[in-house]
């Protein structure tokens, strides 16, 4: 899967993304993560967490990937086609204020994305997806 760093982007398999994680035992994974800025303040507030933002806009996570903790990922991918390795690592999983394909395939209940996010939660994890009503 594809990682970024400022304007480098790198790959990360699902072993070294595992090595990365060892000792941690909460981890958030937010979807279409936007600007970033929500898994920042994860990852500053919650510094035994390690926060991990999916987008498929890599222009998107530059600044804040610039500004990464350790504890703190930024991967580039389509919600709607959620990865393999990231496959039972959430404990916890948010989607904040979605827009396009993602909010669409929430609304329609898109198969895909559904299993995806299943696919993501290890057992017991919480969901938390925020709308906004003007969308």
């Amino acid at each position: 899967m594809e990682y970024i760093w400022g304007k480098t982007s790198a790959e990360i398999d699902a072993d070294g993304l595992a090595a990365g994680l060892a000792g941690i035992s909460d981890v958030l994974i937010d979807i279409g993560t936007g600007d970033g800025r929500y898994v920042l303040h994860v990852a500053r507030t919650r510094p035994t967490w390690f926060a991990l933002g999916v987008d498929a806009c890599r222009e998107n996570l530059r600044e804040a990937s610039r500004k990464a903790s350790p504890n703190t990922l930024y991967v580039i991918a389509n919600a709607l086609t959620l990865l393999g390795e990231l496959g039972g690592m959430a404990s916890k999983v948010t989607i904040n204020f979605p827009w396009d394909s993602l909010l669409m395939g929430l609304l329609d209940g898109e198969p895909m994305l559904l299993e995806g996010l299943l696919a993501i939660a290890r057992p017991g994890a919480t969901l938390e997806i925020r709308l906004n009503a003007g969308r």
